[in-house]
């Protein structure tokens, strides 16, 4: 008999349905509460991975410029042999394959190894950028966000021929477009150092400055009140944001600067317009 009471004793009593549904809430109260923090750390690990390719990026500028008297690289690879600036800062990135077109220009289809490994940002994905226009925009499963360069002066001259600018125009970019402008900006006439944009994140591999007349913005995409785009690039690419991904981080961005460091800017500082419709951050304005 007491071997049979001690037995009982130690008997396991199972958990009615009532304790079950209490134990169940309590798991799925905490799991919410938990996983909105692991996305935004998640988030922010992608943001730093992005910011640390972007910076290797920028340094190689720096490398490049003491190799060529203080010259910037030019952006457009179309004129007098002039190369494009992944083809130029190529080699100070990698050693592999660097100076080999397949691997660099093909890279503008942004589907090579150097391109997965350098140019990518791990925040985008296979799909259209937001606020894109399937009718014009067509690479629909493409990756959606780059590592890019602000660019000035390209569709100036290839739409426009007949409105084409001076060739000491201000610099609104130091990756010179080579057909506007006949060769690369000089290192001394940066205004700023560490106030002059040269990467961020963009859907392709650059992004058009809104302050020349065809990246001026005059729409508003995403529906904040805000002119956020130009509308003669969005009419071309189907692409909003001038092809830039300004809110790909937490509703902002990473910009690498002259003075070689990268810092993130929320959208609606770096997109801010004044009363001339005019963007406002002196990041923009290197001259």
């Amino acid at each position: 008999m007491k071997l049979n009471h001690s037995a009982h004793a130690f008997q396991k009593k199972a958990f009615t349905l009532i304790e079950l549904l209490v134990v169940i809430s309590i798991i799925a109260i905490l799991a919410s509460l938990l996983l909105p923090a692991l996305g935004k750390a998640k988030g922010k690990a992608k943001q730093i991975q992005c910011a640390s390719r972007m910076k290797q990026w920028n340094l190689a500028v720096q490398m490049y410029t003491n190799d060529h008297d203080q010259w910037y690289p030019t952006e457009s690879g179309r004129l007098r042999g002039a190369k494009d600036w992944m083809y130029l800062l190529g080699p100070y990135i990698s050693d592999a394959n660097a100076n080999d077109p397949r691997e660099v220009y093909a890279s503008l289809g942004l589907d090579t190894g150097f391109a997965i490994q350098f140019l990518r940002c791990p925040s985008g994905k296979n799909q259209m950028p937001p606020f894109a226009d399937t009718s014009r925009y067509r690479n629909q499963d493409f990756y959606n966000a780059h590592i890019g360069i602000l660019a000035a002066d390209e569709y100036s001259y290839n739409t426009f021929r007949r409105e084409l600018p001076p060739r000491r125009k201000p610099v609104y970019s130091i990756f010179s477009n080579a057909l506007v402008n006949r060769k690369a900006f000089h290192v001394s006439r940066i205004r700023e150092h560490a106030e002059a944009m040269v990467f961020t994140d963009t859907v392709y591999s650059r992004m058009s400055t809104p302050i020349e007349k065809w990246g001026h913005f005059d729409r508003d995409m995403d529906g904040d009140q805000q002119l956020d785009s130009s509308g003669f690039h969005f009419s071309t690419h189907g692409i909003a944001f001038n092809r830039a991904r300004p809110k790909i981080h937490n509703h902002g961005s990473n910009v690498a600067l002259l003075d070689g460091h990268v810092e993130y800017v929320r959208f609606e500082t770096l997109w801010q317009l004044g009363d001339d419709g005019q963007v406002t951050h002196p990041f923009w304005y290197m001259e």
